[in-house]
Order: structure tokens, then sequence, then C-alpha cells
């Protein structure tokens, strides 16, 4: 019996191309579900990509889990005592402390300082748990976080560089205050120079136009403050989440992760990979309704042989059957054409950065993710859409007057 079903599908189909109204609904279908299966997986995999590639820009300027206290400050000792007994799980820490500061050059026109961040780093412990030493674009020596800070040199984003007209080996002018009078509200600056040993590039204008890394050693020497925040490099395989929930039961400190600092893109992110996979997938779903204009017509088209077969006791699911896998030979190809399609445009894509886009992203160019399982589930799903569309044209065969058509 398979081979019979298998045989008139085939024949079914080969009579449609010679039909020209048969045979422009099959390419119809074909093209409908290849051009919605490939826009669907094209689109997916970007939505992917994107994450992935904003994420990791993010992730790079930030360790895994961040460790802050604004009640007491954060023991350092204690911090390494921890990660030392938790080894397994934590791969290097680091300490860190931020101010607020202006700063000024001489090499400028600007009337105004320009407000900046300051974070003091152990360059040793800086370059195990961020990746911001790969992010020195030019130094006075080697582009590491320790000979780009050593001497009390600092190390300031391009943005910033831009900005204030500088370069390796130029003096900035730091102004900050250590000190508030609240009885006359007075706040006093202090002043101090320092040169340039380094300039970073993350991509983030907030951080590259903004932001100034020294030495601990040096940052003691100009504020007055105690350690406000650690950060935690988690070995490979550790799940963030997972074990931040454990490290917020264990530490007497707030703890969170990168993503907690950046809510709003992280939320944006997920909802509109989601919006746009739903959109498409809806596109999909109808493209896959094709099919049942087609069944509708091959049914029509051959009634008569159909009563034929089921008056020498062919059942009505055998023809079911029959024009499932009529079904099936059009999806299935057409979704592997569209998938195929898809990858050939995101291997191009990704490979030779084809596509440039506005400084407002995080990203210069169109990131895409090519995962095999990505494809599969997305072939899968559609094939699934089809075959179930064409169950749903079926519903007809049992409403087959078998007198009136061999009349």
């Amino acid at each position: 019996m398979f081979h019979l079903i298998s045989l008139l599908a085939h024949r079914y189909l080969l009579e449609a191309t010679h039909q020209r109204t048969l045979n422009s609904m099959v390419k119809i279908c074909f093209f409908s579900i290849a051009i919605a299966t490939g826009a669907l997986a094209l689109t997916n995999c970007v939505m992917r990509g994107f994450e992935k590639a904003t994420y990791q820009k993010l992730k790079n300027i930030h360790a895994d889990i961040i460790v802050e206290s604004f009640e007491e400050p954060i023991d350092p000792e204690f911090i390494a005592q921890f990660a030392q007994r938790n080894s397994k799980k934590i791969a290097a820490f680091s300490i860190s402390k931020t101010a607020q500061a202006l700063v000024t050059s001489s090499n400028t026109q600007r009337e105004l300082p320009q407000a900046v961040l300051i974070k003091g780093i152990d360059p040793s412990q800086e370059a195990q748990t961020t990746a911001l030493e790969s992010m020195i674009i030019t130094s006075h020596k080697s582009k590491t976080l320790q000979s780009a800070l050593d001497n009390k040199r600092i190390v300031i984003g391009n943005k910033l560089a831009q900005l204030l007209n500088v370069t390796i080996d130029d003096t900035l002018n730091l102004f900050f205050a250590n000190e508030f009078h609240t009885s006359s509200r007075k706040l006093t600056l202090e002043n101090s120079t320092a040169r340039i040993g380094g300039i970073f590039k993350t991509g983030i204008e907030e951080f590259d136009a903004s932001m100034i890394i020294i030495s601990l050693d040096f940052f003691d020497d100009l504020f007055d403050q105690e350690f406000p925040a650690a950060a935690i490099a988690l070995s490979a395989g550790v799940d963030a989440e997972q074990y931040i929930a454990q490290l917020r039961s264990q530490l007497p400190y707030q703890v969170h992760s990168w993503k907690d600092l950046y809510p709003a893109i992280c939320d944006a992110l997920r909802l509109e990979k989601y919006a746009m996979t739903t959109i498409l997938s809806l596109i999909a779903l109808v493209a896959s309704m094709t099919i049942i204009s087609l069944i509708f017509m091959l049914i029509s088209h051959k009634q008569r042989d159909l009563a034929i077969l089921l008056s020498m006791g062919c059942s009505v699911g055998a023809l079911r059957f029959l024009f499932v896998t009529i079904a099936a030979c059009i999806s299935i190809p057409a979704c592997l054409f569209g998938l195929f399609s898809a990858y050939c445009i995101g291997f191009i894509i990704r490979n030779y950065s084809l596509i440039e886009l506005p400084d407002v992203y995080y990203i210069s160019h169109l990131p895409i993710e090519l995962e095999p399982l990505n494809f599969l589930l997305i072939g899968i799903g559609v094939i699934l859409l089809t075959l179930l569309a064409s169950l749903l044209a079926l519903r007809t065969l049992k409403d087959l007057q078998l007198s009136l058509l061999l009349r």
C-alpha cells in the first residue's frame, strides 16, 4: 500500500506540472514556504547574533559578578579568602574604587571642564576579570594595563582623548573633591596633574567619553575612600544566575550580574527577538496555508480517481496519507531550499560584514549567529505546520459521494 501511495503521489505531482493552473499553484506553494522559512531562519539568526554581540560588548567591560556595599566598606582580604575557598567556581577577582572628577587640558579651547568617572584598579587583577586590557588601542609602552598605568599614569577613553585633543604622554588637570562643608554648602576642589599612559576603546560612548582608569595606589593618593566594589570572574561552565543566588546568601554585600546594570537594553533585546520571531512565525503559518488551496484543487481535479479508489476498497485514511505525502513532497524541499538560502546569506553577512550599523548601536556591523540547532527547529516547525494545514483540507474526503462521481 505504501508503494502504491508513493507512486500515486509522484504521478499526481508530475501531472500537475503539465497543467497550467496546478503548476502555478505548486510553484506558489513552494516559493511561499521557502521564502517564509528562509526569512524566519535569517531573522532569528540575526536577532540571536545581535543579542549575543551586544551582550558580549557590554560584558567585556564588566566582570561576570559585581559585589558592592553602600553601608560598610568591602574587606579585600575577606573577598580574597572567599575566592580561594571557592576556587572551583571563581576564576579570579578584582577590587576597584570609583570617584567623580573634572578634567581639563591645555590642548583644547573648551571653557568648561569635562566631567569624568575615575576608576582605580589593580592592573594585574583587572586583566583577569575583565577584557579592559584587550581594549587598549595605544600605549606609551606595551598594550598592557600594568605598563600603561606605571609611574602614576592614566588610561583614558578614545572619545575623551578626542574631546580634550590629547594623546599619549600629554598631561591632564584633574579637579576633585574630598570634603564637602555642609554648614557653608561649599565644595573645595583639589587639583592634580596626570600623564596619559594609554588610550582604550570599548565602543560604548558612556565609557569612551567619560572614564579614566588609574592604579589603586594613585587613587589612594588622590582620594580618601574605602573599597566600594569587587568584581568576580567565574570559571568556565558555571551558571552566573544560579551562583549569584548562592552568593547573596553567603556574602554580606550586594551581589548582582552585569546584566542588572543594563535592564532596559536586555529587556528590549529579548522582547525584540520574541516579537520578530512571533511575527515571522505567523507569516510562515500563512505561507503553509497555501497548501490547503493546492489540496482542494487536487481533490477537485482527481474526484473520479478518488471515487474509483474508494470503490475498490481503498480507505479514506489511505487517501489522506496520499495527499499528506504530496504536501510533504512540496514542503520539505521548499523548507530545505529556504534554510539553505538563509544560511548562504547569513554566511556572507557574517564573513564579509556587508551591512554597517549607525553609531547608536554598540556594534559596527550587523552580526549573525548561524546555529545548526536553530535551523533544525525552524525546519521541523514549518514542515509540521504545512502537514497540519494539509490535514485540515483533507476533512472533505469523507464527504465524497461515490454514486454521483461514478455515474
